[in-house]
């Protein structure tokens, strides 16, 4: 068959869209023939053929065996077969061979393949992995050793982020314990190789150590015997001098270098052990003896070649980002630590002036790359993962350290040097290099708002400072000291101002930096309005330019896509919500606008795909901002209904869950679902049919708002007959999901509360249907919804109800697990339904026999459940209140400023942590142990979320006064109440003394409802 595959790959790259096309369906009609991932392992081996189709039959044989290993067998749309045992193991005996002698392209997505067989069958079914490794480790072949490597570090990334209580992570022990003295072997013998062929075994080296022991130090290591010597050649290559000979001149290959990325490793190892073993009161039992020989030996060693290796970028040495951020890193983690505090106390000042400040200053590689790429320069500045690595951020971390848990000894000494560092610019303002350090001074003030805001000696200071020495340099002719300071001056947004104008004066400027004529400016003035709106000083300010600013806003997400920007929208939007009204519709134009720009960009820029996300959820906050202004809704459907029809198809899919979102708002806030709503009901339904089955759970909400406001179209059209084939489907089939079945219920209930008397001819269908999947409901939620739907059916029409139960003979069986359920219902709507259809029940002109026999115990059920149903309500009231409370009074993050330096555990609680440590592990391990399925009852205890925004007919009735005018009107049930034991007797007491004032309520409410809507 391999000949026959090579041929086709080669024709898979022709540039004849004909020829190209006919090898691709070739390969599609091979795909599942027995040995087809054999062959394509082979022609990846065949030195005979181009790199390019061994290239494409790897990547192949990656989707292959990511799909197949574990196939069981169907898939929606069609079989997918899995491989078969004789070809996995042809595959697993050759692939380790294939990694070794294929070029580095092919190596790579081989070396895929192997870590994701590894993940699965090493070392049960993978037994003679680990002896070929070892092998071939023990080879002196340049290409046996680096595949022997590549294919140990990969799988050892099986054990990486595995917890060290797991069992099966100890294996980890014995692959450590069987090759490490092998490589250490290999170490040495490489160390003084300066070529780049030792940089990249070397490299590989560190990764695999890194593996080993990022989550947890194997047993072998915990020997000084073992792990000394690893310390070692470790530290020799964080302190040695890089190779000269070949390295390359670029900024960008020279950090890809080998040689400096074993620095980066060795740096990251170590910061990663201080965290683990520096303090002997924070491990395990079994680690003390290690951590004590880790901080005998090693802590301060590592602390002096960390130190002397940020000296080195001082001294104008070069040293990548990375490398200089792991090194900050280690310093920040010994700052951070009472026990090793003091070993940098005495320098930490110097090193904050001479290291890490230089390093919070505007680089000559920011500014060429502001002023050749400023969007390029927002995208590095703004990306996550950039500022996670970034020197920058390690640096503001330590000064962060420093000011505050360490304020007492070094906050006074940082003001100073920002105060001589601000004399020095007054005195030579055109100085470059002064300017790129008074960028870094209000760099180092914003950080440290929170502690010179309430330390006494600097918080008088710092309104006379910020308006000094901040809001002028908004007019600075330098782009990135404007920025700097817009972006200070926001960080004070809760800075209690003596002179409110002066807060007023830097909002201002930030609004006039939204027209600067640089990019990076005017979004960090964007960003920054999200902070100085929060301050009510704002409010009024900000109001009376509210239409200039949203233009402005707009015009810089046109230029610049942001996820960031577009949340800083919302915000505003949020805060002047009352006032959005007449912006709404254009805004939503705005934002549909700009997410279909970023949503057709997303396949060349990430942030763009975020950004569109964000755009949809800016029009949700609008949507809600004129939930109380329907007047404006029919205006912003015509705007979305485009985008909706788009993404209910199924290119929408990455947006779809948000798009429900939207149409949810439109169905439920708007004065009525328009035709245009209506057309996306079959288009909904179609795509639940199709590829939105997985989104069911979004199509809840908007369904169950078309039927509570299209009442008559949804019974009198198509749309019912829809719904009742879906709950068809979720009942029915036994792949159904609990999750799934539970929405298909709570769209049923949806119609029999809000069609009531219109679905007759369906009660039968839909109580077989429910009683049909209770038959395999085993777990509490289920059953709980499955349970519902009959009890909806009972407040529908009780009469009708028995009726089907009794001819089915299921109404004994029902009845048990309905009142096994009640006891333990979590949700207030729950509880509302059931009491409401038991008082349908007791309401009928004869009682069915079942009631009529079990009357007193199902009074002393309601009973007890309407006390527990009215606690509830009043503890969800009282948490209510006690939230707007918290917001009335605002939020501060002054508040838990600490002056003084944090402390640590004390002897004795440091003892109890640990002990909680390993009560914790143990724990843990039990629980994995355990069998997931819990009891009936157990399953109950789960969280059921009572969604405060979900609306019902139910809301229009009080379920006390239905329960005792159900009892009034019923002979038989007064008779029952003076038999109902004491305790329930003086619940039912005091709930008749409540009836009076329900009762008034509820006309009250009833003529509120009768009044006609503005």
């Amino acid at each position: 068959m391999e000949g026959q595959l090579a041929v086709a790959f080669q024709y898979s790259l022709s540039p004849s869209d004909q020829e190209r096309k006919a090898a691709e369906n070739q390969i599609a009609q091979l795909e599942f023939s027995p040995g087809f991932a054999v062959a394509l392992l082979k022609i990846c081996t065949a030195n005979d053929l181009s790199e390019a189709v061994r290239q494409g039959a790897s990547i192949r044989l990656k989707r292959v065996i990511t799909q197949r290993w574990e196939a069981t067998g169907i898939d929606e749309t069609r079989p997918i077969p899995p491989i078969s045992e004789e070809e996995k193991t042809m595959i697993k005996g050759n692939l380790l061979e294939a990694i070794i002698h294929t070029p580095m392209k092919i190596k790579l997505q081989l070396g895929v393949v192997l870590g994701y067989v590894a993940e699965r069958d090493f070392p049960e079914q993978w037994t003679d992995l680990l002896p070929k490794i070892q092998g071939f480790l023990a080879s002196k072949d340049l290409k046996s050793t680096h595949g022997a490597l590549l294919a140990l570090h990969l799988t050892l990334k099986k054990y990486e982020l595995m917890d060290p209580s797991k069992k099966q992570r100890a294996y980890l022990d014995h692959v450590v314990s069987q090759t490490f003295p092998l490589l250490l072997e290999l170490f040495r013998q490489l160390s003084g190789d300066a070529s780049l062929e030792s940089g990249q075994l070397q490299l590989m080296l560190c990764k695999i150590f890194w593996v080993s022991i990022n989550f947890g130090l194997p047993d072998f290591l915990m020997n000084d015997v073992n792990f000394r010597p690893w310390m070692e050649i470790l530290l020799k290559l964080l302190q040695g001098s890089v190779p000269s000979q070949g390295e390359p001149t670029s900024l960008e290959e020279r950090t890809k270098w080998p040689w400096w990325k074993c620095k980066k490793w060795a740096a990251q190892i170590f910061t990663r052990l201080l965290q683990r073993f520096g303090d002997k009161t924070l491990v395990f039992p079994t680690e003390k003896n290690f951590a004590q020989l880790f901080a005998d030996n090693y802590v301060a060693t590592l602390l002096t070649a960390n130190i002397n290796l940020l000296a080195s970028k001082k001294n104008g040495g070069f040293l990548p980002d990375r490398v200089t951020a792991e090194a900050f890193n280690y310093v920040d983690t010994i700052l951070l630590s009472k026990k090793w505090y003091p070993l940098i106390a005495p320098h930490a000042d110097a090193f904050f002036r001479e290291i890490v400040f230089p390093e919070m200053c505007f680089s000559e590689r920011d500014y060429n790359l502001w002023q050749e790429d400023p969007m390029e320069y927002l995208r590095k500045d703004m990306d996550p993962s950039e500022d996670f690595y970034h020197p920058k951020t390690a640096a503001t971390n330590i000064t962060l350290s420093l000011g505050k848990k360490r304020a007492k000894h070094h906050l006074l000494p940082i003001m100073n040097f920002v105060v001589s560092i601000i004399q020095q610019y007054g005195a030579n303002p055109q100085d470059s290099h002064l300017i790129r350090q008074k960028e870094g001074v209000m760099l180092v003030i914003g950080a440290l708002h929170t502690q010179i805001s309430k330390n006494p000696p600097f918080a008088a200071q710092v309104e006379p400072m910020v308006m000094t020495h901040i809001v002028p340099e908004f007019q600075n002719p330098v782009p990135f000291v404007r920025s700097r300071a817009v972006w200070a001056f926001s960080q004070f947004w809760s800075f209690e101002w003596k002179n409110p104008e002066n807060f007023l004066l830097g909002l201002r400027g930030t609004i006039q930096a939204m027209m600067d004529r640089d990019l990076p400016v005017r979004v960090t003035a964007a960003l920054s309005l999200r902070f100085l709106i929060q301050s009510p000083l704002s409010t009024d300010e900000v109001r009376k330019v509210l239409p200039q600013l949203l233009d402005e806003f707009f015009k810089v997400m046109n230029s610049f896509d942001s996820d960031e920007l577009v949340n800083a929208l919302e915000l505003l939007v949020d805060k002047y919500e009352t006032e959005m009204g007449p912006y709404a519709v254009t805004l939503c134009a705005k934002l549909v606008a700009s997410f279909e720009r970023m949503a057709d960009n997303e396949e060349d820029d990430e942030e763009s795909g975020f950004a569109a996300l964000e755009c949809l959820g800016a029009v949700q906050t609008i949507l809600q901002s004129i939930h109380a202004q329907p007047q404006y809704y029919p205006a912003a459907e015509q705007v979305l209904l485009p985008l909706l029809n788009k993404l209910t198809n199924d290119d929408g899919v990455e947006f779809f869950e948000e798009a429900m979102k939207i149409l949810s708002f439109l169905t439920f806030y708007g004065t009525e679902i328009s035709p245009g709503l209506w057309a996306l009901f079959p288009k909904m339904v179609t795509a639940f049919n199709t590829w939105a089955f997985d989104f069911l759970n979004d199509l809840v909400i908007p369904f169950e708002n078309y039927i509570a406001k299209g009442t008559a179209v949804f019974v009198g059209g198509p749309c019912l007959g829809m719904v009742l084939e879906m709950y068809k489907k979720l009942m029915v089939q036994e792949e159904v999901p609990d999750t799934h079945s539970i929405d298909g219920c709570h769209i049923i209930e949806s119609v029999l509360l809000n069609c009531r008397g219109l679905v007759d001819q369906h009660i039968e269908a839909i109580i077989e249907l429910a009683l049909h999947r209770l038959k395999n409901a085993t777990r509490a939620p289920i059953l709980s919804a499955l349970v519902s739907v009959i009890a909806n059916c009972m407040y529908y029409n009780p009469i009708l109800t028995m009726a089907v139960l009794d001819k089915r003979q299921w109404t004994q069986s029902m009845f048990g697990t309905w009142f096994q359920t009640v006891p333990k219902l979590k949700r207030i709507h729950d509880k509302k339904l059931t009491i409401m259809a038991l008082s349908g029940l007791i309401s009928l002109p004869q009682l069915p026999p079942i009631v009529h026999q079990g009357l007193k115990s199902i009074l002393e059920a309601v009973v007890n459940l309407q006390i527990e149903l009215d606690k509830q309500r009043a503890a969800v009231e009282e948490e209510r209140q006690a939230l707007e409370s918290e917001v009335k009074e605002g939020f501060n993050p002054y508040d838990d400023y600490q002056e003084e330096d944090d402390e640590e555990l004390d002897d004795d609680d440091q003892e109890t942590f640990t002990e909680l440590q390993q009560q914790a592990a143990a724990a843990y391990t039990d629980a994995k142990d355990e069998d997931e399925d819990n009891d009936f009852d157990d399953d109950f205890d789960e969280d059921f979320d009572e969604d405060e925004n979900f609306t019902s007919p139910l809301d229009h009735f009080d379920e006390l006064v239905s329960f005792l005018d159900a009892i009034h009107g019923n002979t038989v049930a007064v008779q029952v109440v003076p038999q109902l034991d004491p305790s329930v007797q003086a619940s039912f007491s005091h709930l008749v003394s409540l009836y009076p004032q329900r009762k008034l309520d509820l006309e009250k409410l009833r003529i509120e409802l009768a009044k006609p809507k503005q």
